[in-house]
């Protein structure tokens, strides 16, 4: 039984120290602290994404104390009350993951293919969502990028458009360029907010 235990305590330890050596940093300066709630609950999620049995709390203090980290210091609290410990003289990688969240996000899982079946609905999202254009890494919305590009505006009454020819070249603009169009009223309130003006019917 005691060799049990041993056993997987030094497993527990060698979990401990990949953690310790891919997420934290020795500083030695004091002002450098790390919660012991905190980095606990960040060495769980280590070792949940990747199979491990985590440590107890008493055996990564005695980890890190070879390693050189001084025993957690109080901080905060008043006469007992909302006290925390901390390590101080470590923080943590600048690399030290943290794992996105997205309400399709698959959960985790060594016994099935979920993260298989939530990347796929990712996917699915992306390819169903509208294509929008971007300039200069804003999002502007096809009527803009439309009339910018297209349209130019003239004093000169005698130059007309029909109303169908441009509704036709703005929808045959957002077909080949990917685009999601509004429908002839909408374009028409937009150009209206815009300046351009409709005129008498022609013919």
């Amino acid at each position: 039984m005691q060799e049990q235990r041993t056993q997987r305590r030094c497993i527990e330890t060698k979990g401990f120290l990949e953690f310790f050596n891919q997420k934290l940093q020795i500083t030695g300066c004091k002002t450098d602290v790390i919660l012991r709630d905190d980095l606990y609950h960040k060495y769980k999620m280590y070792c949940k994404f990747r199979g491990l049995m985590p440590a107890t709390i008493v055996n990564v203090g005695r980890t890190l104390a070879k390693k050189g980290v001084k025993s957690p210091s109080r901080i905060g609290g008043i006469n007992g009350k909302g006290q925390k410990y901390g390590y101080t003289g470590i923080v943590f990688q600048p690399c030290m993951e943290v794992v996105p969240w997205h309400p399709y996000s698959a959960v985790y899982s060594m016994h099935s293919d979920s993260v298989i079946s939530g990347k796929r609905k990712l996917e699915e999202q992306d390819q169903n969502e509208p294509k929008r254009a971007k300039i200069t890494g804003k999002i502007i919305d096809p009527i803009s990028t439309f009339l910018e590009s297209f349209v130019s505006t003239s004093l000169d009454h005698k130059e007309l458009v029909r109303q169908n020819d441009l509704f036709n070249e703005y929808r045959e603009y957002c077909r080949q360029n990917g685009l999601e169009g509004y429908n002839n009223i909408k374009l028409g309130r937009l150009m209206t907010a815009r300046g351009f003006k409709p005129t008498v019917r022609v013919g």
